[in-house]
């Protein structure tokens, strides 16, 4: 049973990300590496880090990198 606001986020991320269009398999999940569902889900990804004040990139390998900034420039 999930009681925190921030677990029952988690819960409906991960509930999400287990139907279309982030599966290339319809009924299951499956998502091979640079396939179309693992794209949407790294666009998905990028845009609840984006919204949590991260910035985000795909990098040349097809991970996606997130970055919090720290607080003094040279740190």
């Amino acid at each position: 049973m999930v009681t925190s606001p921030s677990g029952a986020r988690a819960v409906a991320r991960c509930d999400e990300l287990g139907a279309s269009p982030y599966s290339d398999e319809p009924g299951l999940l499956f998502r091979p590496y640079l396939g179309g569902g693992h794209g949407a889900t790294l666009d998905r990804l990028a845009t609840w880090m984006r919204e949590a004040g991260m910035s985000a990139r795909i990098d040349a390998a097809g991970n996606l990198l997130g970055r919090y900034e720290g607080l003094a420039a040279d740190a």
